[in-house]
């Protein structure tokens, strides 16, 4: 994950942490794993980001996009945020999906 995907993704969780109840913020997808071959392919992938918030309502996912695109927008990153709540991430079939599998394993987690 390069440095100005991480300024973002903390930018992010900043802006969260501001208008929604956040539990947990992580970077995820290749970006992080830095297989988008090449610098120039990798301006053309998203920055995938989960986002867990303690509930979830429309005006939270509303709210999570608008932060997702004011986070990425100055520096030309597309955000593309996945939302769960607290009890999906934690107690549903959701939370054990493969992909929340693969975001718990490669994963870059912010300290909320």
């Amino acid at each position: 994950m390069s440095s100005l995907d991480h300024s973002v993704l903390e930018r992010l969780g900043a802006l969260l942490q501001q208008r929604v109840s956040l539990v947990g913020l992580a970077a995820f997808g290749s970006r992080v794993r830095r297989d988008s071959h090449g610098a120039a392919m990798e301006h053309d992938s998203d920055l995938d980001v989960l986002v867990i918030s303690e509930t979830l309502t429309p005006d939270v996912r509303r709210i999570v996009s608008d932060c997702a695109f004011e986070a990425g927008f100055d520096a030309g990153i597309l955000v593309s945020p996945v939302v769960y709540s607290r009890e999906e991430w934690e107690h549903s079939p959701e939370g054990v999906s493969p992909l929340a599998e693969s975001i718990r394993h490669e994963g870059v987690f912010l300290t909320i």
